[in-house]
């Protein structure tokens, strides 16, 4: 429920927008489906404005403001990698700062998908299913090899790049949910604000 009327608070435009998409869909779901009471769609994807030149056209609910991406520092970046305490999370972030791989991208990379002579990395499984190959620098290729040589369980079961270290889940892929506490942990001990996975790729496209 979008609560416009009693002031509630916290609400972004674009949080509103989203909403009120979902809910348009939901209708037009309905009365495509003809058998359901609902004959037309309350809430319209957008509002007609007057024609001009003879052609009509929408503007939405809610305007949503162009925002500029957050992004890290050159300094920030430097003191979050000097705060990840493992070759594996050194080589995880610059995936992301340098090359610009969203989370799940970096944790769906194969041995075979680091492309070593090329100095590329091959990517599978991107946003819609979409390849793609993201040359990078030799420094995320050190830090990789590092990680590979000195600290990757040679009992991994997975050709995945990145696997967990200690624990029962020791040699098994790394998740999104344990990035996540990595980042947090080297965020803090850096005293930064901000370093999430989406902040670092904004980073490097910037």
């Amino acid at each position: 429920v979008v609560r416009i009327s009693d002031g509630e608070s916290g609400l972004s435009a674009r949080t509103i927008a989203r909403r009120l998409s979902s809910i348009s869909g939901f209708y037009a779901y309905l009365v495509a489906r003809g058998d359901t009471p609902v004959t037309a769609n309350p809430v319209p994807r957008g509002l007609s404005t007057r024609p001009r030149g003879g052609r009509r056209r929408q503007v939405p609910l809610v305007r949503v403001p162009r925002t500029l991406p957050k992004i890290l520092s050159p300094s920030e970046v430097t003191a979050l990698l000097a705060a990840l305490r493992r070759h594996r999370d050194r080589a995880m972030v610059l995936a992301m700062v340098l090359g610009g791989l969203r989370r799940c991208e970096v944790l769906g990379l194969t041995l075979g998908d680091v492309q070593v002579s090329e100095r590329s990395l091959f990517i599978a499984e991107g946003k819609g299913g979409h390849q793609r190959v993201v040359p990078i620098s030799n420094t995320f290729f050190t830090a990789v090899g590092d990680y590979l040589h000195r600290e990757r369980p040679k009992v991994a079961e997975t050709d995945r790049v990145f696997v967990t270290l200690k624990g029962p889940n020791r040699g098994k892929p790394m998740t999104a949910d344990g990035v996540d506490k990595i980042l947090q942990a080297a965020r803090t001990r850096a005293g930064l604000e901000r370093a999430t996975c989406h902040q670092l790729r904004h980073t490097c496209l910037t």
